[in-house]
């Protein structure tokens, strides 16, 4: 997807109609948008939780909805390609105002429930890789949209030890 200066990833559902991270869509002129190509002609943010949908043309065969559990093998999928990981558990996140993402373990004011998985280096989650869509690799079905990725893996955090933890909005 490309608008307003910017990359980033969407996760098609099919008839044209696409997840993305609700920070993907600019606040003035969503309209400016496109996907492969195609013009953006429609848009909702979720009230809540980083997340949106777009509508551009109408191309693609139906994605199926999946819950995501611990332990699921996902494949990310990206604008650049794909990268594999593993889903570790629900945390809750909020966006702050400088964009990062601030997750705790238990619930916190302003936040929601998000999806923690694990990326094992030398892959990595980048700059534009937002809105790719997190895929079960057992039946391929979406069951989450990629809104942030810590940037400096630490040594040891409490869901990816030493692989980069990948924060997904999960999907309905």
């Amino acid at each position: 997807m490309r608008g307003d200066g910017a990359w980033c990833s969407a996760a098609p559902l099919g008839g044209g109609l696409y997840y993305l991270a609700g920070h993907c869509l600019p606040k003035a002129a969503p309209w400016l948008l496109a996907i492969d190509g195609a013009p953006v002609t429609g848009w909702m943010r979720d009230p809540v939780r980083d997340l949106a949908q777009v509508l551009a043309g109408a191309d693609g065969a139906p994605v199926a909805l999946e819950a995501l559990a611990p332990g699921d093998e996902l494949v990310l999928r990206l604008a650049r390609g794909e990268v594999t990981a593993r889903f570790a558990e629900d945390a809750w996140g909020r966006r702050v105002a400088d964009g990062t993402y601030e997750v705790t373990i238990g619930p916190q004011d302003g936040a929601w429930q998000v999806g923690m998985a694990c990326v094992a280096t030398p892959d990595r989650i980048v700059w534009g890789d937002s809105g790719g869509g997190a895929h079960r690799v057992q039946s391929g079905a979406l069951g989450g949209v990629i809104v942030a990725a810590e940037e400096h893996p630490a040594d040891g955090d409490v869901w990816c030890g030493a692989g980069q933890v990948v924060v997904i909005v999960r999907v309905p």
